[in-house]
């Protein structure tokens, strides 16, 4: 499936979705930058916070800068800000 453009095309869908739906960024973790820097991410350096598990589990909450692995791709005018991305959800 190489050089067909099927991921380039994966996530210009997910764009348009996210416009759609008035989202502001995609954000995703990647340690090969290339595919997603020439579809519009950039690399941010935020600190993330999250539940570690392991073993079924839970072991509390990490809170670490992720340094070569967080892109985000803006899909609007708003600017990212360098504060905490909490990746522990909602309670719904």
């Amino acid at each position: 499936f190489q050089h067909r453009r099927l991921a380039s095309r994966m996530i210009s869908e997910l764009a348009i979705l996210g416009l759609r739906h008035r989202i502001d960024f995609l954000l995703l973790m990647a340690k090969d930058h290339g595919l997603y820097e020439s579809n519009g991410f950039q690399l941010v350096s935020n600190t993330c916070q999250w539940l570690m598990i392991s073993e079924n589990r839970t072991l509390g909450i990490a809170h670490r800068r992720v340094r070569s692995s967080l892109m985000i791709k803006a899909l609007g005018k708003k600017e990212w800000k360098p504060g905490l991305v909490d990746f522990l959800g909602h309670v719904f």
